[in-house]
């Protein structure tokens, strides 16, 4: 299950996913993998693409401010064994072509 589910004003609803940026130096960059996976199914350390609509990156390790970029799980990277699946690591970095928003709204509207 996701971490959250979200009603907009609008009626709509989202799967939210939260994530940590990757600390250190470096390029920013959030890890879409689960901790674990289960013995019987490799691929189930993996999320799906269908498996949340948002993703948001806490920058806490990066800055050392709990503030979040979002983006819809549908522009992320996929794996490469698999494109039904998100890749591990995330670049955040808009001008590659995967575009991160500064609020959820935002996130939401660009669908």
């Amino acid at each position: 299950m996701p971490d959250f589910t979200i009603w907009f004003t609008d009626g709509t609803l989202i799967q939210l996913e939260v994530k940590n940026v990757r600390s250190g130096k470096g390029p920013l960059r959030a890890e879409t993998q689960k901790t674990r996976a289960s013995r019987s199914d490799p691929m189930s350390r993996y999320y799906r693409v269908d498996q949340f609509d948002i993703v948001a990156a806490c920058l806490f390790n990066a800055t050392g401010r709990w503030d979040y970029l979002f983006a819809r799980s549908a522009d992320l990277l996929r794996l490469s064994q698999d494109s039904g699946y998100l890749a591990t690591m995330q670049p955040i970095d808009s001008t590659k072509g995967h575009p991160w928003y500064h609020s959820l709204t935002d996130a939401h509207g660009s669908a």
